[in-house]
């Protein structure tokens, strides 16, 4: 499972740059207008992502991405942390969730509903299963997910 957005084929281009330069290519959403295209990269590593780090990867990838020229349109190169509320990309960072509070949204509706919020409770092969509120399960097709993000529950304490 790769919930990449990537119509110019661009992941061989930027991942070794990406990690080259100790990061990790967290996610990509590519976005195609008529005219103009939105390229969106996600970077992470252990210790955080500062917004220096963001303008020196992007410094990097916009030289990297003029020299191989793979999207044939203007486009905006933005670079960002995942943040809290991160999306989850591929089946990898889905497991790593395991236990924590996720929203998921769907191409289609799965028992008459296209959004879900509440527990991963497993990932397997082909599907997902979260818990909602009390405690009703919903297992959701793996290919059916349109997107996955994180759903931190931040407390403070007084």
């Amino acid at each position: 499972m790769n919930l990449y957005r990537d119509p110019f084929g661009i992941v061989p281009i930027i991942e070794p740059v990406i990690t080259g330069m100790g990061y990790e290519l967290w996610g990509l959403e590519c976005q195609a207008g008529i005219r103009t295209a939105q390229v969106r990269v996600y970077i992470d590593r252990n210790k955080g992502v500062t917004l220096d780090d963001c303008s020196q990867v992007s410094e990097q990838l916009s030289a990297v991405l003029d020299v191989e020229d793979p999207i044939h349109m203007p486009y905006t190169l933005e670079i960002s942390s995942p943040g809290i509320n991160r999306s989850l990309f591929n089946f990898e960072q889905l497991q790593e969730a395991v236990g924590s509070k996720i929203k998921v949204k769907t191409l289609w509706p799965i028992e008459g509903r296209r959004n879900f919020s509440g527990y991963l409770e497993c990932v397997e092969e082909e599907s997902v299963r979260i818990k909602i509120q009390d405690n009703i399960l919903f297992t959701i097709p793996l290919q059916a997910v349109k997107n996955a993000k994180l759903d931190a529950e931040i407390k403070f304490h007084d």
